[in-house]
């Protein structure tokens, strides 16, 4: 199916005429040559009728491709299942090849992840190949003036390679600027992803600075928010920053907030409150 086609279909489906549709966004006369010949429409104006259809662009780009899943999905999905297994080398040369054919960093976006995540926490962070592939997420990255959620589920990701001040200065710089999107509940999952993250990485470094930005980030989410992962990671790290400040712990809170993690069955957050002295 065209774009021309799908416009057309959708104004259909939603008893759109041409006029109704185009008011405020273009002429009917360019429309109607659009839907009947398939002549250009800018991005803005496709954007503009998707908005007047209620239809986000992932429902778009669901229904232009028929709703087959495109081949970056399907190589998607294959990465992440591939996490539930040991390390690949096929799989990241089968990454890197897509990547060296296309030209497109999605590709290596992939295989950088998959690298770096199914080596953590062994001495292959600290190769040259792990090394070489944080300098060239960092160069992609620093490229970028606006970040989508590409940018950030990648920077998320890969947060771990980078320098606790070049964190920070990203998240100043870059982060702040996507509340533009803060509409999206693929947006809002993807941030607090990052804001979790990154709470967890500064503490983990004892970056009492960094920590403390990304704490105040994450507690003034959770302070809107109803979720119980964001709530209860405000409540961790809060608890976390507070003893390691102090040089003293809440015993009584302590017990308290073990149990709640035990509950949601957070191995991770359970060990880091344990060892807290």
């Amino acid at each position: 199916m065209r774009h021309n086609e799908l416009i057309r279909k959708l104004r259909h489906e939603r008893g759109l005429s041409q006029t109704e549709l185009t008011s405020g966004v273009c002429s009917r006369n360019a429309l109607s040559t659009f839907e009947t010949d398939g002549s250009k429409m800018s991005f803005e104006s496709c954007f503009a009728f998707c908005e007047k259809m209620n239809i986000t662009l992932e429902e778009y780009e669901y229904q232009f491709h028929d709703g087959n899943i495109s081949e970056k999905r399907i190589i998607s999905r294959k990465v992440k299942e591939a996490f539930n297994t040991s390390y690949s080398s096929e799989l990241s040369n089968e990454l890197l090849e897509k990547y060296a054919s296309t030209n497109d960093f999605y590709y290596y976006s992939l295989y950088a992840q998959y690298y770096l995540l199914s080596n953590l926490n062994t001495e292959q962070l600290r190769s040259n190949t792990a090394k070489g592939i944080a300098k060239k997420v960092k160069r992609y990255l620093d490229a970028v003036d606006v970040w989508g959620r590409f940018e950030l589920v990648l920077f998320s990701n890969c947060m771990f390679m980078f320098e606790s001040e070049y964190i920070a200065f990203q998240f100043h710089e870059s982060i702040k600027l996507m509340r533009v999107y803060s509409d999206s509940a693929s947006y809002s999952a993807d941030l607090l992803a990052f804001l979790v993250n990154g709470t967890q990485l500064m503490y983990e470094r004892k970056a009492k600075v960094e920590l403390d930005i990304f704490l105040a980030e994450l507690q003034a989410v959770a302070r809107k928010s109803s979720d119980y992962r964001t709530l209860l990671a405000s409540r961790v790290f809060s608890f976390l920053q507070k003893s390691y400040s102090s040089n003293k712990t809440d015993e009584a809170e302590r017990t308290q907030l073990l149990a709640v993690i035990r509950f949601f069955d957070n191995q991770k957050w359970y060990q880091l409150v344990s060892d807290v002295q």
